[in-house]
């Protein structure tokens, strides 16, 4: 009875303290983590034969938070940077920051920047997009649903800082950052994106297309639970209702998500 209380207790310990990194992900590092699992598999392995390996399990089975591993990566300075940035400069600031810096005045802002009626690509988009994943979302539309919003999403290869612009004359989206989680991985640098589509149970951004290609070399899914989706098409043919085909189809089995940024540089919870 006594080994089985003070396993018991030991799961109740890592539970807390998995807790505590997500509030303090910043504070606390991957090292210090390793040091606390040691010291009290140690400790409680002298409890009884077998106890070491249960609990060895259990600390892999609960792990870090996502939002611990992102702000392990990225650093919460830099993700709380992103979203004071998108929510204290100017309209003109951002535009500039995400290499639109040929807008001349204020009507300018309602115009995709760089796409002529007669490009191939001018057909699929939605240049009067509303956000209506977002709304329809318990998620994203907790708190409330703001009118500027930052969006972190992870995938195996990289993470993703999304800046929307939902003001009542002004729709635009942006990539804001981009962060490699794998060597050899090519990041792309701060752009305007298209909409695509505008639906309550997806949204797809893309960017523009680049090398004279008629379509998007990447398309960016984003699901009103959260799920996250990057499609990269290297030589840019896909065409954007091929992509739409498959989003409607639902998420892929994957784990890779979109999350809320907060004033406080953590994430928003549900």
């Amino acid at each position: 009875m006594k080994k089985k209380n003070s396993f018991i207790s030991f799961i109740l310990i890592l539970i807390i303290f998995n807790l505590f990194t997500v509030s303090n992900a910043h504070a606390i590092g991957a090292g210090a983590i390793v040091k606390f699992i040691t010291k009290i598999t140690q400790y409680f392995s002298k409890a009884g034969k077998g106890a070491g390996s249960k609990i060895d399990d259990i600390s892999k089975i609960l792990g870090k938070s996502e939002e611990a591993k992102i702000i392990e990566k990225v650093g919460r300075k830099t993700q709380a940077e992103h979203f004071s940035s998108l929510h204290t400069h100017s309209l003109r600031r951002i535009f500039n920051k995400h290499g639109l810096g040929n807008v001349d005045n204020i009507a300018d802002l309602k115009d995709i920047v760089g796409i002529e009626s007669s490009d191939e690509i001018s057909k699929y988009i939605n240049y009067h997009w509303e956000g209506r994943v977002y709304r329809a979302s318990d998620y994203f539309s907790q708190p409330k649903l703001e009118n500027r919003i930052l969006l972190v999403c992870n995938t195996k290869d990289s993470i993703f800082y999304f800046s929307l612009i939902m003001e009542e004359k002004i729709k635009k989206a942006f990539l804001t950052d981009n962060i490699a989680n794998v060597e050899n991985y090519r990041v792309l640098k701060p752009q305007e994106l298209i909409v695509t589509k505008d639906l309550d149970e997806f949204k797809i951004m893309a960017t523009k297309p680049a090398n004279n290609n008629n379509f998007p070399n990447h398309y960016f899914i984003i699901y009103k639970n959260q799920i996250f989706e990057h499609e990269q098409h290297l030589h840019g043919t896909e065409n954007p209702n091929i992509v739409f085909v498959r989003a409607e189809k639902g998420p892929k089995k994957t784990n890779y998500k979109c999350y809320k940024v907060s004033k406080d540089g953590l994430f928003v919870k549900k």
